[in-house]
């Protein structure tokens, strides 16, 4: 929980557990600002849950994460410097992500994210390349306003070529109205 001081939010935390604005003084706000109290913001969680996810064998997920090589920058091992890099969460509905899901948690490969742009940087999401832009087969879709299974279908079963797939491309057609493959002729 947050309390208001000024026009900024500040953390409240005593004791090592959030307590509601309406609980405290003044004072209590401003110490907790001012000492410690970021245990209390969700990103801190969210760069706790890294860390562990990185260096706990115990973890259920610690085999995709540090038994697989993923690795912290050593520098974030200071919450302040991890927040001065990564900056705030957008939103509640915001949370850690790699960009490139080979590489570690370090600047320039780590963004907040919605669980949709999440679900498109899996690894075992389906990519296409178009123009030298390379996007997921569900962001192409949402974004040539292609219904998903249509735009998979398309490239990953008749074999199109993904500029004709997002309709990029008018196809040759027949006399019959067929399509009929394009030569490079």
């Amino acid at each position: 929980m947050r309390a208001t001081f000024g026009q900024h939010w500040v953390p409240c935390c005593q004791e090592s557990r959030c307590v509601r604005p309406e609980h405290m003084q003044l004072a209590d706000v401003r110490s907790a600002a001012l000492t410690h109290g970021k245990s209390c913001l969700p990103e801190y969680r969210n760069w706790a849950e890294m860390w562990t996810r990185c260096t706990n064998p115990a973890r259920k997920d610690f085999a995709r994460y540090g038994g697989s090589g993923i690795t912290v920058c050593p520098k974030w091992k200071n919450f302040d410097l991890f927040l001065a890099d990564v900056g705030s969460r957008p939103s509640a509905r915001h949370s850690l992500d790699r960009i490139d899901g080979a590489l570690g948690y370090e600047p320039g490969n780590v963004r907040w994210a919605t669980p949709i742009e999440q679900n498109r940087n899996r690894k075992t999401s389906r990519v296409l390349t178009v123009a030298g832009v390379t996007r997921s087969v569900s962001e192409w879709a949402e974004l040539r306003e292609i219904p998903y299974k249509a735009l998979y279908y398309r490239v990953f079963v008749a074999g199109w070529d993904p500029e004709r797939a997002l309709g990029l491309q008018s196809p040759v057609v027949n006399e019959g109205g067929e399509d009929v493959e394009q030569s490079d002729d």
